[in-house]
């Protein structure tokens, strides 16, 4: 790898090299490479799941936990569910996953967007990002229980 590529592109030259054990290594490097860390874990999670679609979710799970992008790491839960087959259990964990994670958006959003405010007064704090409706987290749930329910 040489160091103009690594600056020209350094995710796709070091996505190589993520792994769930090598990702807390490499994290420092997103700073001088200006690449997000979600992205860095992001990477990592396909680096197990798509040469390998039968790897255990247990494998990438506590990665889940370290992305702050929640509407990310929600995509990212659902899109793992479909490395398995309905009926495999972690295809239910991966779900279960998106849905907690979806109901934790829902909460911090809420919170954003429901300051207290004087009657007729314009709210100071605004939410960057669009709240989870409860019908979103309740589709995850439905989805995510019937997948429990099949195998």
């Amino acid at each position: 790898m040489s160091l103009p590529l690594l600056l020209k592109d350094p995710l796709s030259q070091l996505a190589s090299e993520l792994t769930p054990e090598t990702v807390h290594r490499l994290l420092p490097l997103s700073i001088p490479l200006n690449i997000p860390p979600d992205q860095l874990y992001i990477a990592a999670i396909r680096s197990v799941l798509e040469p390998q679609p039968s790897a255990a979710f247990a494998t990438v799970k506590p990665m889940f936990a370290k992305l702050r992008d929640l509407p990310l790491a929600i995509a990212a839960a659902e899109k793992a569910a479909e490395a398995w087959p309905v009926t495999h259990p972690d295809h239910a964990e991966a779900l279960l996953m998106a849905t907690a994670l979806a109901d934790k958006w829902r909460q911090q959003t809420a919170s954003l967007t429901t300051a207290e405010v004087a009657p007729g007064a314009i709210p100071t704090v605004r939410s960057a990002t669009p709240p989870v409706s409860r019908h979103a987290v309740r589709g995850l749930m439905d989805r995510a229980m019937s997948a429990q329910c099949i195998r």
